[in-house]
């Protein structure tokens, strides 16, 4: 679904699919057997090197008061992770669906989205928002946990954004 993101003709129908996709899926019912988002979340920030004590402690602090949530949470979706054959899409790169809040997915996809194109990011955001009923704050606070522990983790030239997403 990248190459279709890419277009500007298509860009807004094609994230609008994607996102409808995405709330299909944090609505699936086998999501029982999952790992727990937060749980994952608190690992990697306690493990995170990058982050100073004051920085860990309050994204923790943060982390502990968000909900817990039960749907399934992809944690990694976007348009390089979803194909569509015509018939079917097919979401691929499942090492990180977790069980959890679905505003903790959408941080993630805005995390992705926004290093493509900040203006995508915020659209994805006001598009799954409306769509979802989350609001946006509830995604901006996870944004901030979920940033911690991207931090060190990703490319170098993305730590200005990752640091913003945190402040």
């Amino acid at each position: 679904m990248s190459e279709e993101l890419r277009d500007p003709a298509r860009c807004k129908e094609t994230l609008a699919t994607l996102v409808d996709l995405q709330i299909r899926l944090q609505k699936s019912e086998e999501r029982g057997w999952l790992p727990n988002l937060k749980e994952r979340f608190h690992n990697d920030l306690t493990h995170n090197d990058r982050l100073s004590a004051g920085l860990r402690k309050s994204l923790l602090g943060i982390l502990n008061e968000l909900p817990d949530g039960k749907a399934l949470c992809r944690c990694d979706f976007h348009s390089g992770n979803v194909f569509f054959d015509g018939a079917a899409f097919m979401v691929i790169d499942l090492l990180q669906v977790c069980r959890g809040d679905p505003a903790a997915d959408a941080a993630c996809s805005y995390a992705a989205y926004s290093f493509i194109d900040r203006e995508l990011g915020e659209y994805y955001l006001g598009l799954y928002c409306d769509r979802s009923g989350i609001s946006g704050a509830s995604v901006q606070q996870w944004l901030k946990v979920y940033a911690g522990t991207l931090l060190g983790q990703m490319p170098e030239q993305l730590t200005p954004i990752i640091e913003q997403f945190i402040a």
